[in-house]
Order: structure tokens, then C-alpha cells, then sequence
């Protein structure tokens, strides 16, 4: 009875010595089929951004040479079919987030062969190093905080502008408060709580959910860490997240430090 096993590859990030490792599991099987003169099939395949494929039936496909061009790789793909005895292996690497494409699948009739491939390639997964998952674990959290990042910044904005314009003449001076000051003093308490509620509002409204994708993009669930250094995205982009820092906690504590002092005067 035929067995098929498989197993779904996430939170990744690979090197190229992770894949000879696994490349070398295949070719193993080669050998072996090769040696018993069994009719089998055996490729690599390493797929660039610019559609260019290389294709070998031997694991050297995947020293540097053959990795470093200019296209960035995306996509590793090896199988291995021993049609005597009906037995295969088939593995998919895509850089990014594709659940559908990122898989190991070892299928024959023998359930020792089976189990035996499968636990080799599953410890072989299992040392490659793990992709960081905070930003997935803390989606909720950090886009409200980009919210309230973005929309501290709208406000210092808006309030810097304002005080331009009315120290240049430009705008007169707002009209008194239509409360009345013992309604104005009882709702005083609630005043910096609506501040912070519509700097939430407007940074939801103005891009949080943008900026957080793009904090998802630089922690792709499978990530290749091999290829062109420039062409490496990922990586520049955890270089520039300083800046995303600075967008979201500057602007929130210069928020806070303005709601004291006013509430100190």
C-alpha cells in the first residue's frame, strides 16, 4: 500500500548550506537507485526573479557560483522519482509568504523508506534557523501602536502648523469655547483621553495597516538568505527600521510629555 508523507514549511530563514543539506538527502537516493540499476529521475531547479531557470540533475547546481546572478533566486525545487520501486521525494522552497509552494513530500509502498526520509528531511528542517514571528504574534498590538505613532505625528504636525500661521497673522484667534466653564472644568479630565483617541483614529485612517504590511514584507515566512547582497531586500529593509521606530515612539512620547505640560498650565 502506497504511504505519502508531508510536511508544510514556515518561519524559515534558509541558507545555501541548508539546501545542499537537503540536497544531499536526494541525492543519496540517486546514488543508491543508480548503483541497482533502477530507472529514476533526479533534478534541482533553482528559479530567479527574472523567470531564468537552472536545472541540474546534481546537487553542485547549488554551489555560490550558480546561485550568484543578477536576479535574486525565489524559488528551489528538487524531486527525486525511483520508478522501480515506486518511490519519491519531492521538496518546494518559495521566498515569501506561500503556504501552497513551501512543502516536503515523500511518498513509496514501504513504509520504513517512507518514515526513514521523512525524519531526515524534517531534522534537517529543523536546523535551519527559525524566521522572527513577533510582528505576526503582536499584529493586533503593533498596529494600534503604529496608529497611535502616526497619528501623534499628524497631530504635532497640525499643531505646529497652526501656531506658524497664527504667530504670522494668518488665522486669528480661535473663538471662545462654546461650554461653559463648569461644563468645560467637569469634562477637562476627559479631554486628553479624546486627544489620544483621535490620534488613533487618524493614524488607522492614515496608514497603519500600510505600514505594518511592510513590517510583515521584511519577515517573510520563508526567507532565502543567499544570493546578491544587494538584491537581499529583506535585509535593507531591517536596516531602515529605525526609521519605523522613530515613526511610531518619537512622535507618541513628544504626545505624552505635551499632555503633561498642558495639564500642568
Amino acid at each position: 500500500m502506497k504511504q505519502t508523507r508531508k510536511i508544510s514549511i514556515s518561519d524559515k530563514v534558509f541558507t545555501i548550506e541548508d539546501i545542499k543539506r537537503l540536497a544531499a538527502i536526494l541525492e543519496n537516493q540517486s546514488q543508491l537507485a543508480k548503483r541497482s540499476d533502477h530507472r529514476m529521475f533526479v533534478e534541482f531547479a533553482v528559479i530567479f526573479s527574472d523567470d531564468t531557470t537552472f536545472q541540474s540533475d546534481s546537487p553542485d547546481l547549488f554551489l555560490s557560483e550558480s546561485i550568484v546572478r543578477p536576479a535574486r533566486p525565489v524559488e528551489i525545487k528538487m524531486s527525486f522519482h525511483n520508478f522501480t520501486l515506486e518511490r519519491s521525494i519531492s521538496l518546494s522552497f518559495s521566498h515569501g509568504d506561500s503556504s501552497y509552494s513551501n512543502s516536503a513530500v515523500v511518498s513509496a509502498n514501504e513504509p520504513n523508506w517512507v518514515s526513514q526520509n521523512f525524519l531526515a528531511i524534517t531534522e534537517a528542517i529543523q536546523t535551519v534557523r527559525p524566521q522572527t514571528v513577533w510582528v505576526r504574534k503582536l499584529g493586533l498590538i503593533l498596529i494600534n501602536l503604529i496608529a497611535l505613532g502616526i497619528g501623534s505625528l499628524a497631530s504635532l504636525a497640525i499643531g505646529l502648523l497652526v501656531d506658524v500661521l497664527f504667530r504670522l497673522g494668518i488665522i486669528g484667534s480661535f473663538p471662545t469655547s462654546i461650554l461653559s466653564k463648569q461644563t468645560a472644568s467637569e469634562l477637562a479630565p476627559y479631554f486628553p483621553i479624546f486627544d489620544w483617541f483621535m490620534c488613533w483614529f487618524i493614524g488607522l485612517s492614515w496608514g497603519a495597516f500600510s505600514v505594518y504590511g511592510w513590517l510583515l514584507s521584511v519577515w517573510p515566512s520563508v526567507e532565502f538568505n543567499f544570493g546578491v547582497a544587494h538584491l537581499q531586500t529583506e535585509r535593507i529593509k531591517r536596516d531602515r527600521l529605525i526609521a519605523v521606530a522613530t515613526l511610531i515612539i518619537i512622535p507618541i512620547i513628544a504626545n505624552f510629555i505635551y499632555d503633561a505640560i498642558k495639564s500642568k498650565f
